[in-house]
């Protein structure tokens, strides 16, 4: 049996204290991964915590701070929050009794924070969806912490397929798997003409750009989400015209798959200098939903999947229409069929746990 910690330290919420993202959502799927004999907890942000009571951790510790996204712009903000996230970070690290830490989820000041870490007591590993970002000088030295603070861990999960890891030990693991039980009723819903844009939405979805092309396009549009920034959902509004629905809350996970399931189309407004070499949930739902994407084409290419690509949210007014829908559906359901099956990414999940405990036990033997 192993003791396992799994981790959350950059827990994110709306000013109530509720959820914003995937982070309990995957928490729930990766508890379930492990064997039934392990002992797995968790250490995360209070919403986190809270979202995830009842999903079968043994124990669940709450870390002292949440991240409020609000006022993204504000300078004494972003400064406060990574004093948080640093807080958070210490009392995992102050948690003791467990064989294998887990950070489902880092960034780059965590991985600065590894750069200064020391051992500690059972082994580390993490997840990461990219490595390193942004251009020149800056970008080379995101480039070099990502390198250095991954290699303080003794395994990484990477859930972008082409992506190069610096450690011996690693598992590609895409971010979602398709679950029957879970997808099958909202695949079946029967699809309505229209564009959904669903999620966080952060500075960097192109939702300007996308309400212009909507609106000389005249399609159905509903975006719908949690707004970082309040006044930009109300300057949207008044732009768009009567073709163009926007709605600013947090959806429920169901809420979230009702309009996923029945639309036509979603579109991922991305700005590909901060989304290069990432991965996106969403696209992989659209794929196990039977939606079509239309997304940035290096986010489709990177990540294997059929869609309507574009260069520039501009293009989508030429584009959405020249494609095949049945072509784009039956590509994708082959890609989930071979990629991804729960059973498959279980089983390796399994076997590499296994192969990494091997691993150590022959180091400490060699010791």
């Amino acid at each position: 049996m192993k003791k396992v910690l799994m981790v959350d330290y950059y827990g994110t919420c709306n000013g109530e204290g509720k959820t914003i993202g995937h982070s309990p959502k995957v928490a729930r799927e990766y508890r379930d991964l492990f064997l039934k004999t392990d002992q797995v907890d968790i250490a995360a942000s209070p919403c986190v915590a809270n979202a995830v009571e009842g999903a079968g951790f043994g124990h669940i510790y709450r870390l002292p701070y949440n991240i409020v996204e609000a006022d993204y712009n504000r300078l004494s903000k972003r400064i406060t929050d990574k004093f948080k996230i640093w807080v958070n970070i210490h009392r995992v690290f102050q948690i003791p009794g467990y064989d294998l830490l887990w950070f489902y989820r880092v960034d780059f000041f965590f991985l600065l924070y590894m750069l200064f870490a020391g051992k500690t007591q059972g082994r580390r590993i993490c997840l990461v969806y990219q490595m390193g970002g942004g251009q020149g000088m800056l970008g080379k030295m995101i480039d070099w912490v990502y390198d250095r603070g991954i290699r303080k861990f003794d395994g990484v999960i990477y859930t972008q397929e082409r992506m190069k890891v610096p450690v011996k030990h690693f598992l590609y693991m895409p971010d979602y798997w398709y679950r029957k039980e879970k997808y099958d009723r909202f695949a079946a819903l029967p699809k309505e003409e229209k564009v959904v844009c669903l999620g966080a939405m952060n500075p960097y979805k192109k939702l300007e750009e996308l309400v212009d092309v909507f609106n000389e396009l005249g399609y159905p549009l509903e975006i719908a989400g949690y707004f970082f920034d309040r006044k930009r959902a109300d300057r949207l509004r008044q732009g768009a015209r009567d073709n163009i629905f926007i709605e600013d809350r947090i959806l429920e996970d169901a809420e979230y798959y009702e309009k996923l399931g029945s639309a036509r189309y979603a579109v991922l407004p991305y700005d590909m200098d901060q989304y290069k070499n990432r991965t996106s949930g969403i696209l992989l739902e659209c794929a196990f939903l039977g939606v079509v994407p239309i997304a940035p084409e290096g986010l489709l290419r990177e990540n294997g999947l059929a869609g309507i690509g574009y260069a520039s949210v501009k293009e989508i007014h030429e584009k959405i229409f020249q494609y095949s829908v049945s072509e784009i559906l039956e590509v994708n359901r082959e890609k989930v069929r071979k990629n991804f099956n729960e059973e498959c990414i279980r089983n390796r999940f399994v076997e590499w746990m296994s192969c990494f405990d091997r691993s150590e036990e022959a180091s400490k033997s060699r010791d």
